[in-house]
């Protein structure tokens, strides 16, 4: 994973998946989180009717923690902070 920040991180995944968190810094405008694998063609070893099958980001998502901080944590009112993916490829 190679963050807006320049920083690259390894995970290793599962087949049950697994949650990643990373509090990030960004500017105004827009940044990319860059995810790769080099995991083999699930689709084929599992003959799946999907032409290729990689790697899935299920759910995703992220929370503008600009004011949501002003909140104790668990407060209904930090899911207001939340923010939706704006673009998937």
């Amino acid at each position: 994973m190679r963050w807006p920040d320049g920083a690259e991180s390894r995970v290793a995944l599962t087949t049950q998946g697994i949650t990643v968190r990373r509090r990030l810094p960004v500017r105004p405008g827009s940044s990319a989180i860059l995810i790769s694998t080099d995991a083999k063609d699930a689709a084929r070893l599992s003959n799946d009717s999907r032409d290729h099958l990689y790697l899935r980001v299920a759910d995703p998502r992220f929370r503008d923690l600009t004011f949501a901080d002003a909140f104790a944590p668990g407060s209904p009112a930090v899911a207001l902070f939340d923010v939706a993916p704006r673009a998937e490829r």
